[in-house]
């Protein structure tokens, strides 16, 4: 509760003070607002600001970042063992740079993919009046392996379906309009990546795959559980898990050789991937993701998570997605799922239960509905 704000209730933020707190966040890309917004954030009792702005989620391309300075930070030389601390992430000689500059850099050493078109035009005419379902279809049809992925997906265990979905219209009417644009993002992810089979001693993308999806399953698993997540739809859950790693997949691309290296000298000396990462590089595979996200035109909580799912509390504004992802991701290294090979698992934060509203030994009897679930999941290939 906002120390203005005495006459309010200590449960939740009302419905005014959440349009009042988004009204807030929006222009806070100055580096003089920022300190109050997360001052702000941290007042909403038993949640951070990603309840009150959720409804918003204003594609990251539309954000003006004017020169409001991020850490990247270097690498750690530390070894790190897959254990719960309580000591925050310590980034040394940090780098600041401006979100622009961080894209300018990525997109130099990487390059991005384009998401297909037919998630554009999907998405295009949602957002418009008057959409039929033929209509949908039809666009969805324009794209015969994004079609494909989707009618997969769509017959899996998750769905449980008693009839077999054999069209694209069918589709379209079973799911609903809100479940088939989720669907159809995911089949595009699929479709765009899923052909990148590159394999190098410490990057295997048929474990890397199943890594990303069990991360998927883990992150809607907890969501489910958690009263945290209530007003998120599963499917926005199971993104963020799925995404969380696609930066690796793009060095491996555009650096193979070199990131591999890289991998190897963190295996040696202990040092978790997005470390050694930020070492060779400038920047991880998380910020690549969001830089990732923010040219696709996802949400600006979604390219926030998949950005600090290894350090959740640097979040300003959406630390409960990113908290998910980052115990998502803790629950496939205790599977023995990881998304390289060899390599050393990240460290935990303590700081995340809290903001997914669930202890950690709950968090962890979730494992095996988790490996229930992905024993019945789709793969992308």
């Amino acid at each position: 509760r906002p120390a203005w704000r005495d006459d309010l209730p200590a449960p939740g933020p009302q419905e005014g003070d959440g349009i009042g707190v988004t009204g807030f966040f929006l222009p806070a890309a100055d580096g003089h607002v920022r300190p109050a917004v997360q001052e702000v954030a941290q007042e909403v009792p038993r949640r951070d600001a990603v309840a009150t702005v959720r409804r918003i989620r204003r594609p990251l391309a539309q954000e003006h970042d004017a020169g409001s300075a991020r850490c990247l930070g270097h690498a750690m030389a530390s070894s790190w063992r897959l254990s719960r601390t309580d000591t925050p992430y310590a980034m040394s000689s940090p780098i600041q740079a401006s979100s622009h500059d961080l894209a300018s850099l990525v997109q130099g050493t990487v390059g991005l993919p384009t998401l297909p078109e037919v998630v554009g035009k999907l998405n295009k005419l949602l957002e418009g009046d008057g959409a039929s379902a033929a209509d949908v279809a039809k666009v969805l049809q324009s794209d015969p392996a994004v079609a494909a992925n989707m009618l997969r997906m769509v017959n899996s265990a998750h769905y449980g379906l008693v009839v077999r979905i054999a069209s694209i219209p069918l589709a379209v009417s079973v799911l609903g309009f809100a479940t088939t644009r989720r669907v159809a993002l995911r089949a595009a992810v699929f479709t765009a990546f899923a052909s990148r089979r590159e394999k190098l001693p410490h990057f295997d993308p048929s474990e890397f795959w199943r890594h990303s999806i069990f991360v998927g399953l883990a992150a809607r698993t907890i969501a489910a559980t958690s009263p945290t997540f209530i007003d998120v739809h599963p499917e926005d859950a199971y993104m963020a898990g799925l995404l969380h790693d696609v930066g690796k997949i793009l060095l491996v691309e555009k650096c193979g050789a070199r990131y591999d290296a890289a991998l190897q000298r963190g295996a040696a000396g202990g040092v978790p991937d997005c470390e050694v990462e930020r070492a060779e590089f400038g920047f991880s595979h998380g910020e690549i993701g969001s830089v990732l996200a923010h040219k696709w035109s996802l949400p600006e909580d979604l390219a926030e998570a998949i950005r600090y799912h290894h350090a959740p509390q640097r979040s300003a504004a959406y630390k409960s997605l990113a908290s998910l992802v980052h115990l998502a991701d803790r629950l496939a290294w205790l599977a023995a799922m990881p998304s390289t090979v060899g390599t050393v698992p990240p460290p935990t934060c303590n700081e995340a239960y809290e903001h997914v509203g669930l202890p950690a030994d709950l968090v962890d009897e979730l494992l095996p509905a988790v490996r229930v679930a992905f024993a019945d999941a789709e793969m992308p290939w």
